[in-house]
């Protein structure tokens, strides 16, 4: 397709656009995959039709501004050993997903229990934020004004998931703070937004985002999903590894 439009607006044909293949953001470097692996174009499994997201912000509204932003895929006929894949994990991209403001170091966490694909794995994501220069709260979303806590893990042999991620009870973390449940997820977002923020209240907001539960979504390249509520493992630092220089063999 070379339609023009909104990502999430109401086209069915964008909804089943799941699965990420390449991915850049500022602050990124170009990304070689190994010489044996290869993203798979042709097969029935493939991908029909690509869709290409870009996130612009012009917030002074300056005329005139040129981007020449993109991506320039090499095609060879020449078939490599493996077939890689790209696992989106962390945060649902949702105002469920909150960081107070004046905070020097708020951590968020998505979860992805792997055992629900069939080899026993979990997959933490945390982010770790700074509001310091916010005077409200900053919720999930895709605006620049908002945030995201996801990461794009690049693996082979591909497995048919697109996105294992997950999203924390709203409703328990506004207990948490003292206020009332709210009717919806929305009511209880809008709770969220109204806090009268502290140091008290964000360690309260912490101490909950680590022991709520998180609805976990595991989701296939059509949309399809799956999913399972479990809370956070342990969180603890892992031991530090040496890394062997080869190079010096």
């Amino acid at each position: 397709m070379s339609d023009v439009g909104d990502c999430y607006g109401n086209d069915g044909r964008y909804s089943q656009c799941m699965s990420a293949t390449f991915g850049w953001a500022v602050g990124g470097e170009p990304y070689d995959y190994p010489a044996d692996v290869g993203f798979a174009i042709g097969t029935p499994d493939d991908p029909q039709y690509v869709r290409i997201e870009i996130h612009y912000s012009n917030f002074e509204n300056k005329q005139g501004i040129k981007d020449s932003s993109g991506i320039r895929i090499s095609y060879t006929p020449e078939l490599r050993p493996h077939d890689c894949g790209t696992l989106m994990v962390g945060v649902f991209t949702f105002p469920i997903h909150f960081i107070p403001p004046g905070s020097e170091e708020f951590r968020s966490y998505g979860l992805c229990d792997t055992r629900m694909m069939e080899d026993g794995d979990q997959i933490v994501v945390e982010c770790t934020s700074n509001t310091m220069d916010r005077e409200g709260v900053t919720f999930g979303g895709p605006s620049t004004l908002n945030e995201m806590c996801a990461g794009f893990l690049f693996y082979y042999p591909i497995v048919p998931i697109a996105a294992c991620w997950s999203f924390m009870d709203i409703q328990y973390i506004t207990e948490a703070l003292g206020l009332e449940r709210g009717e919806t997820i929305m009511d209880a977002v809008m709770n969220i937004d109204s806090v009268e923020w502290d140091d008290e209240s964000r360690a309260a907001a912490q101490k909950a985002v680590m022991d709520t539960n998180h609805l976990i979504i595991v989701e296939n390249r059509e949309g399809k999903r799956l999913n399972k509520t479990t809370p956070l493992p342990p969180i603890s630092l892992p031991p530090p590894y040496h890394c062997e220089d080869d190079s010096l063999e």
